[in-house]
C-alpha cells in the first residue's frame, strides 16, 4: 500500500479532535454549564409567555443535556415529538427544535375546555391538523425565549420551519457532515 492509498483508508484527524482544536466544539463542562443555562432561562421565562398566550399554568424544568452529533441526538429522540427547524441569524443557521406531542395535545384539551381531572394521560401519536397549528404558537414561544437568550447581534427573529413530524424529518445529505451539537433536554407539564 502506497502513502497515498493509506490517506484515503482512514481521516487524517479524528473529527471531533479537528473541531475542538478549531473552536467548533467545546469542552463538555462548558457546553454542560451553557445548556444549564438555557434550562435556567426556560424555567423562568416560559411558564409566563404560555400564562400569557394561554392563560394556562406551566412548570418547566431542565433535565439535563447530551452532547452529540446533531442528526444523531435527533434520531435518539422519541418518535412521538414534533419538530421545527430554525434559524437565527447572526447566531446558528442550523437549529432544531423538539416539542413532545403529549404536551400539545394536552394544551389543546385544556384549551378546549376541558379542566385538568378530566384529561387522560395522551396516547403517543402524530399531531391532528388543527394540534399542528397550535404547535405553531408553541414553537413561536419557544423561539421567542430562545432569542431573548442569545446575545445575536442585528435583533432578528428566529427563522422556523413549519412543524413536522419527527418521522418526516428530510434526511441530510449524505455528503454534508454532521456537526457537532448539544440536546437540551427539559420537561413541560401544565400545573
Amino acid at each position: 500500500m502506497t502513502t497515498s492509498n493509506a490517506s484515503h483508508d482512514k481521516p487524517a484527524m479524528d473529527p471531533a479532535l479537528l473541531a475542538k482544536l478549531t473552536g467548533g466544539l467545546g469542552d463538555k463542562g462548558r457546553v454542560a454549564k451553557i445548556c444549564s443555562s438555557f434550562g435556567d432561562i426556560y424555567s423562568e421565562f416560559f411558564p409566563d409567555v404560555i400564562k400569557s398566550e394561554t392563560g394556562l399554568d406551566v412548570t418547566v424544568n431542565y433535565i439535563g443535556c447530551e452532547i452529540g452529533y446533531k442528526n444523531h441526538l435527533i434520531d435518539d429522540l422519541s418518535a412521538n415529538v414534533t419538530l421545527v427547524d430554525a434559524t437565527l441569524r447572526n447566531w446558528s443557521q442550523n437549529i432544531t427544535l423538539a416539542c413532545g406531542n403529549g404536551f400539545v395535545i394536552t394544551l389543546m384539551e385544556h384549551l378546549l375546555g376541558a379542566t385538568a381531572d378530566t384529561i387522560e394521560e395522551p396516547a403517543d401519536r402524530l399531531l391532528s391538523i388543527i394540534e399542528l397549528d397550535l404547535a405553531v404558537m408553541v414553537f413561536d414561544k419557544i423561539a421567542k425565549v430562545l432569542r431573548s437568550a442569545v446575545n445575536a447581534p442585528g435583533g432578528f427573529e428566529l427563522s422556523l420551519s413549519a412543524p413536522h413530524a419527527h418521522d418526516a424529518r428530510a434526511k441530510p445529505p449524505e455528503d454534508r457532515p454532521d456537526e457537532f451539537a448539544a440536546a437540551i433536554n427539559m420537561s413541560i407539564t401544565l400545573a
